[in-house]
């Protein structure tokens, strides 16, 4: 099976210069370290509902003057899919600095998940996550696994 992720904004998300989402995809209690994705914010900026925030497997940072993103309204780039193994529990981890307040992150953010060539999209306030904290860093973890127990059997 291939999978990938996309984190789209449900509300405006107000991003300060240096803010950063991180995410990977953990399967059977691992990270993937092919699934890392990463997006850095060189510069302020807000994003509006239904835009692209972060996504799984590239990693990118945002600048001003980058002539190719221009001053148009802002997307991530799009998500790099990953080949996982069948039948193992799958976790998304969102590792970022855009939220010190844990309760945030469910009414804000929305998920594509790209498994194989058909998409699925999971608002985060519908289902229950395990959510850890630190000081500076929010990190959340999202059990993927009932979205993606029914796919079929790939062949690696």
């Amino acid at each position: 099976m291939k999978l990938g992720l996309e984190i789209s904004s449900g509300h405006p998300v107000h991003i300060k210069a240096g803010n950063y989402i991180e995410t990977f995809i953990i399967g059977a209690g691992k990270k993937i370290m092919e699934s890392r994705g990463f997006d850095g914010f060189n510069y302020p900026l807000t994003v509006i509902p239904g835009h692209i925030l972060a996504a799984t497997g590239r990693h990118h940072e945002y600048h001003l003057n980058n002539p190719e993103q221009g001053y148009s309204i802002f997307d991530a780039k799009p998500l790099q899919q990953v080949k996982l193994p069948a039948g193992v529990q799958l976790n998304l981890l969102i590792n970022t600095d855009l939220y010190h307040n844990n309760r945030s992150l469910p009414y804000s953010l929305i998920i594509d998940l790209l498994m194989d060539s058909k998409k699925q999209t999971i608002a985060l306030s519908n289902f229950r996550s395990a959510v850890e904290c630190t000081d500076n860093k929010t990190k959340f973890i999202i059990d993927l696994t009932a979205f993606t127990k029914f796919a079929p059997i790939p062949t690696l």
